[in-house]
C-alpha cells in the first residue's frame, strides 16, 4: 500500500494590495502618447505605399493633413465613447468573489470617471490637431521611419540575391560555422587570457 504524501503548504491566499488609480492628467497624457504613434505608424505606412506602388513625391503638406484627419477622428471617437458611458456611469460595475470592500470601491471610482478620461483625451486630441509645428514634425519623423524601413529592407533583399547567387553557399556556411567554433572562437579565448600589456595592444577589456 503506497503511502499518501502530504500536501505542500503553500499558505494563506490574501488580495494583492490595493494600487491607487494614475491621476487622471497622466492617465489622459499617456492616452495621448500612445494614439500619436499610432498615427506617426500610419503616416509611416501611407509614405511606404506612396513611394513604392504609386511612385509618389513625399508631400509634408498632404501628410500634414492626414494628421489633422486622423487626430480628429479618434477625437470624436473618444467623444461617442464618452458619451455612451455617461448614460451608464451610474451603474455599479459587477462584483468579483473575493475583493474586499476598498478593492470595490477603487473599481466604482474608475468605472464612474471613464467619460471625463474620454473627454480630456478627445480634447488633447484637438488641441494636437491644431499644433502645425509639432505635427510636421511628426510627418518628418514618419519619414524617417519609412526611409530606415525601406532601406532595410532593400539591404535584406541585395542580401539574399547575393548569397542565392553562390552556389555553394549552403556548404560554405558551414564550412564557416564550423571554423568559427574549431578556430577563431579559442583564439578569441587565447587573446582573452594574454598579459596585460598584450591586452591594452590589442583593446581588450577597455570600459
Amino acid at each position: 500500500m503506497k503511502s499518501q504524501r502530504p500536501g505542500a503548504n503553500v499558505g494563506t491566499y490574501k488580495d494583492p494590495p490595493v494600487r491607487p488609480l494614475a491621476p487622471i492628467e497622466r492617465v489622459v497624457e499617456d492616452g495621448v502618447v500612445i494614439l500619436t504613434a499610432a498615427v506617426r505608424m500610419a503616416v509611416k505606412n501611407r509614405i511606404i505605399v506612396a513611394a513604392l506602388r504609386d511612385q509618389l513625391d513625399f508631400d509634408i503638406r498632404a501628410l500634414s493633413e492626414l494628421v489633422r484627419t486622423e487626430f480628429l477622428r479618434l477625437a470624436r471617437e473618444n467623444e461617442e465613447t464618452a458619451d455612451r458611458l455617461g448614460f451608464a456611469r451610474e451603474e455599479t460595475p459587477p462584483n468579483r468573489a473575493g475583493r474586499d470592500n476598498e478593492n470595490k470601491a477603487l473599481r466604482r471610482e474608475e468605472h464612474l470617471r471613464r467619460p471625463l478620461v474620454h473627454r480630456r483625451l478627445a480634447s488633447a486630441l484637438r488641441d494636437a490637431s491644431r499644433d502645425e509645428t509639432a505635427i510636421e514634425a511628426l510627418v518628418r519623423r514618419a519619414r524617417d521611419d519609412a526611409s530606415n524601413e525601406i532601406n532595410r529592407e532593400v539591404s535584406l533583399q541585395l542580401l539574399a540575391r547575393q548569397f542565392a547567387a553562390e552556389p555553394d553557399y549552403a556548404e560554405q556556411k558551414i564550412e564557416r560555422l564550423r571554423r568559427l567554433i574549431d578556430v577563431d572562437l579559442p583564439a578569441l579565448l587565447s587573446q582573452s587570457k594574454s598579459t596585460p600589456d598584450k591586452r591594452r595592444r590589442l583593446g581588450i577589456g577597455r570600459r
